[in-house]
């Protein structure tokens, strides 16, 4: 699943991407846990959420290592 981006191109693509991302999945993940006490908000829905910030997290890392590993080769 491919959520956030294709391809980091840069170090400021690295920089000025990530972190925000970072940030805005950490507000959610703070919000799915002040939700558990509400009553409206089902544990499908709550899953469902869970699963979707999990798949953003290891896309993220997935483009870090694709990022790191390119800048390796070019520089071999």
């Amino acid at each position: 699943m491919k959520l956030i981006f294709e391809e980091l191109n840069d170090n400021f693509d690295l920089v000025n991407e990530i972190p925000p991302l970072l940030n805005q999945v950490s507000t959610l993940m703070l919000a799915l846990n002040i939700s558990e006490q509400d009553e409206l908000i089902n544990e499908k829905s709550r899953l469902s959420a869970s699963f979707l910030l999990s798949n953003i997290l290891d896309d993220v890392a997935e483009a870090i290592i694709k990022y790191y590993e390119q800048g390796a080769k070019d520089e071999s």
